[in-house]
């Protein structure tokens, strides 16, 4: 939240998980941010993230990047939560 612009939104996509989330209400206050969750995305907007990102307008946080024979070791990291941000595979 803190990295975000003033005026800026946070998009929230896909499956989480249903526990509470905490954050400091004064920054989405102070800085005037919008919160909105999305059950999914449409290909356009796929798209448009990539796009984004080749630009270096948005800076995807990765954590590791494995080859794809180590997906299970990929998984194993993202269910015990010892990421901070996704994990690429490589084929």
């Amino acid at each position: 939240m803190r990295s975000l612009a003033p005026g800026g939104r946070l998009v929230v996509v896909g499956n989480v998980l249903p526990s509470p989330v905490q954050f400091q209400l004064g920054t989405l206050i102070l800085k005037e941010l919008s919160i909105v969750g999305s059950i999914s995305s449409v290909r356009k907007d796929v798209e448009d993230a990539l796009r984004l990102t080749a630009e270096g307008k948005i800076k995807p946080v990765v954590h590791d990047t494995l080859p794809l024979e180590e997906a299970s070791r990929g998984h194993k990291l993202m269910s015990e939560k010892a990421t901070l941000g996704r994990v690429m595979l490589k084929p």
